[in-house]
Order: C-alpha cells, then structure tokens, then sequence
C-alpha cells in the first residue's frame, strides 16, 4: 500500500475515507494542524497531510520537535485499531489487541 501511494498515485484507490482513519486524522490534527496558521513548533515537514481512504502519510521533522507527536500516533492508532507504518525502518506496528 505505502509503495502504491507513493510510486503509483494512479492505483491511489478511491471511494469514502474509511471511518477510523477520519476520526484519527481529524483528532490528530485538533493537536498538531497541517493547515495554516501555523505554530513554530509544527512537527510535520510537509503539509497538508496525505489523506487516503485507508490511510494517512506523515512526514516527521526530525528533532525534539517531533517527539510530542510521536505518542499522540500511537495512542490514536490502537485507539482506532490502525496499523503504522515507518518507512524509515520498514517497521509495522499492529494495533494493540
């Protein structure tokens, strides 16, 4: 899916947002916004967020700026039951049973 995304924006499914990953987009970006105006303390490198029907792409800056983000994700996606995934490591991380 995240090679899909990113290689071939033409695959890029489409239809309605999958429910969970609107509500996680939506209360992420309650605490961390990707659209203007902006705080100085924004974590994210590119903006606005990639949304997709069954997904959303972060891009992370690097630094302690980032770390305050970090567990409000992961807390989001168990509380929604959704995977992460980073592609920095290739690591996939499961919701929490």
């Amino acid at each position: 899916m995240a090679e899909r995304c990113e290689y071939e924006p033409e695959r890029h499914p489409e239809g309605d947002i999958d429910p969970r990953i609107a509500a996680f987009y939506e209360e992420l970006t309650r605490h961390f916004p990707d659209h203007p105006p902006y705080s100085d303390d924004l974590p994210w490198s590119s903006t606005p967020l990639t949304l997709g029907i069954d997904h959303v792409v972060m891009y992370m800056r690097t630094g302690e700026v980032s770390d305050p983000v970090i567990p409000l994700v992961k807390s989001l996606a168990r509380e929604h039951h959704l995977v992460i995934y980073d592609g920095h490591g290739d690591d996939v991380h499961p919701p929490a049973q």
